[in-house]
């Protein structure tokens, strides 16, 4: 229980400091919700246009006792409606991991362009050293180039398309910010 207690606190405290990615948070939970209310998987494309289906499904498991103890059996022969609880907590990081790799992606593109060698595990990415400062630049270009464009209205713009039956539904993206995403190219320990 105490554990839960300092998740609380700090999922608190992560909210009162960064309170636009709390908003955005919300905003996603709520499109998530909204989706799930109608039977559907949350699905949206990146922003290179790589398809993401969320495939989260209530399981047809059943337990019960025998003599050697419980027994839990899943029903595999029907297709089971979705999870909504985790259509919903599972969207906001599954979309922030669709942007991260969007973004890996685009990076692997243009050093391959430059026939620069680039390997990358999760968010680790790699090159040889003399290339290092090309990708660094690289990296930081691909990101101002994702991350300049609006993602959470072109989100909305394709749910409301997607479903159409909930389109009046999705509420507004929250504002974005004052950031000036320019500034990354000049960030020191943007990536390291």
């Amino acid at each position: 229980y105490c554990s839960n207690y300092l998740a609380r606190l700090t999922l608190r405290a992560i909210g009162d400091t960064f309170k636009s990615a709390e908003e955005i948070m919300i905003w996603l939970k709520k499109c998530a919700a909204t989706i799930a209310s109608i039977e559907e998987p949350v699905s949206w494309l990146t922003p290179i246009g790589f398809p993401v289906i969320q495939p989260y499904k209530r399981t047809g498991k059943s337990a019960s006792r025998s003599m050697n103890g419980a027994v839990t059996t899943f029903d595999l022969r029907e297709p089971m409606p979705v999870s909504k609880q985790k259509q919903v907590t599972a969207f906001p990081p599954n979309f922030v991991h669709a942007l991260d790799s969007t973004h890996m992606l685009l990076t692997a593109i243009e050093c391959s362009q430059r026939e620069i060698d680039f390997t990358a595990v999760h968010d680790s990415y790699w090159t040889h050293a003399c290339d290092v400062d090309d990708m660094n630049f690289i990296l930081r270009e691909c990101f101002v180039q994702l991350h300049s464009q609006d993602v959470l209205f072109d989100l909305q713009r394709q749910f409301k398309n997607q479903y159409p039956i909930k389109a009046n539904e999705f509420e507004d993206p929250p504002i974005i910010g004052d950031l000036d995403i320019e500034l990354v190219r000049e960030s020191t320990y943007f990536f390291n």
